[in-house]
């Protein structure tokens, strides 16, 4: 799995959802991207090489491709940033509800690259430093030669330029307080000049006096206590730390998913719902869905995916396409369509017995149904229907419930069971069921062939109305797999045929 994936812990197959219902997939952002990150509050973070920018899950662009760095959210804001001759320049602020605000002034942020009660240090060309609110507008003009950030209501500044810190380094400029207004803190008189100082913290900050006494200050500038032992440990925004309050490792971050969860086959990752296939296996790396989205990759390429309602499914027609040609046959498959795909254009490819692949490709047409019409070779078929780059169903999947085709206007037929287990001689029985649909007798033949099925040549005589079961079987079913029947008559050129999922008698657990 990429490393920015979030880790998706898996509980026994436990579904949070009360209920299942029928689902499939659509691209919300396009697999283009060197990375995709979960972001927070339907935003994610996405990587093009160098480039970061910033998305919402239904794929509009929030921060465009083109920043260096986006910081995490603070105070409900991040900064958008842009490296710029060593510097990073400040290009946007981004709010948690998906709004962003633009930079257009030369502003550059250092130490201290957030927001801290609504007050955003940043520095000029000059060198100078200020404070910018989270509309983006300078609160506390240019004054400063280093600053702290604010906290309960005030902040340490100095006049001085280019200091490491206020207190890693001692300087000869004096150190001072101010509020939100840019006003300067009274400090007790007999502490005198300070030269470094502390953010404030449970109402008090360090400072350092010329005469190198440590002396606690509340916020209203009065000495509380004196103490030349303290640890100097300090948090991200400069204030006193103690041992135990020192940073932990942060736990990985987990998620138990709610949705759909990967398979692999063929080194291929796909989909699977409430144990059956959702996605055919056609992705480098996926993550199960949660809370209705997956991030996945396809040729090394990130996207991501949200779930649709609906499902995929796929009826044998009669063919609209005319052939005379030997071993040519016209056949149209109906496609119901899931209405989040119904103005889609799909691809439906047909591939007979391993080597022939035709396909049929249709735009959308805001209905349910689309139906593909080809002109094949006899034999089997694999179909394979798709968009948008996204494979979304195939008849591997075993979802073609009970299929039906009208080998002609005349003779219907029905193919079952969708899922059979073989018997102790390794044989799969199957059924299939032919209806004469006229108001006369007819008398024809009815082949039904399939990879080691027992194979059927028989004559049929169907009055009226009347209907008749043929019986067969697949051979040598030692393991789980899936394999098609085909049906024909000499009444039609057309063939019926349907995917039958195979279960052996030996099962090993």
């Amino acid at each position: 799995m990429n490393k920015y994936f979030i880790s998706f812990l898996v509980c026994g197959g436990l579904l949070l959802s009360a209920a299942v219902q029928a689902q499939t997939a659509k691209w919300a952002i396009a697999p283009q991207y060197t990375s995709i990150t979960p972001y927070g509050k339907g935003l994610y973070k996405v990587k093009a090489d160098a480039h970061v920018g910033m998305l919402d899950d239904k794929g509009n662009v929030i921060v465009p491709v083109n920043a260096d760095s986006i910081t995490a959210m603070t105070e409900q804001c991040a900064l958008v940033l842009q490296y710029e001759e060593e510097k990073y320049r400040l290009k946007g602020i981004l709010h948690d509800d998906h709004r962003l605000v633009l930079i257009s002034d030369e502003w550059y942020v250092g130490d201290f690259p957030f927001f801290s009660e609504g007050k955003l240090p940043v520095y000029n060309k000059n060198g100078k430093y200020g404070y910018v609110g989270t509309n983006g507008a300078l609160l506390i003009d240019f004054e400063y030669g280093n600053v702290h950030p604010f906290s309960e209501g005030w902040a340490a500044v100095s006049q001085g330029k280019n200091l490491l810190s206020l207190i890693k380094k001692k300087s000869k400029q004096k150190v001072f307080y101010i509020d939100g207004q840019g006003r300067t803190m009274t400090i007790q008189s007999d502490i005198g000049d300070i030269y470094s100082g502390t953010t404030f913290k449970n109402g008090e900050a360090l400072v350092i006096t010329k005469d190198n006494r440590y002396c606690f200050i509340n916020t209203s500038g009065q000495l509380t206590r004196i103490d030349n032992n303290v640890m100097l440990a300090f948090d991200e925004k400069y204030a006193l730390q103690t041992e135990a309050e020192a940073p932990q490792e942060k736990p990985s971050q987990t998620v138990f998913y709610d949705g759909p969860t990967t398979f692999s086959e063929n080194d291929l990752y796909g989909y699977k719902q409430a144990g059956k296939i959702m996605l055919p296996a056609q992705f480098d790396e996926a993550t199960p869905f949660f809370q209705g989205f997956a991030i996945a990759s396809v040729n090394g390429e990130y996207g991501l995916l949200k779930l649709v309602d609906g499902n995929f499914s796929c009826v044998t027609a009669t063919g609209s396409l005319k052939t005379s040609e030997k071993g040519m046959r016209s056949v149209d498959y109906v496609v119901s369509v899931p209405k989040e795909w119904e103005n889609s254009a799909l691809e439906l490819t047909c591939v007979t017995d391993g080597k022939d692949k035709t396909s049929s490709l249709q735009p959308g047409t805001a209905g349910p149904k689309r139906t593909f019409s080809f002109i094949i070779p006899q034999g089997n078929q694999e179909l394979s229907l798709s968009g948008e780059g996204l494979t979304v169903w195939n008849t591997s999947m075993g979802t073609l419930g009970n299929t039906y085709g009208e080998l002609s206007e005349d003779i219907s037929i029905s193919i079952h069971p969708s899922t059979v287990k073989a018997n102790a001689r390794d044989n799969a029985p199957v059924t299939v069921i032919l209806k004469n649909n006229t108001a006369a007798a007819l008398e024809f033949t009815v082949t039904v062939t399939g990879k080691q099925l027992k194979t059927v040549n028989r004559k049929v005589k169907l009055a009226s109305g009347q209907s008749q079961k043929i019986s067969t079987y697949f051979m040598k079913v030692k393991k789980a797999d899936s394999r098609t029947v085909s049906v024909a008559t000499s009444l039609s050129s057309n063939t019926v045929s349907k995917r039958i999922q195979l279960v052996p008698f030996f099962v090993k657990y």
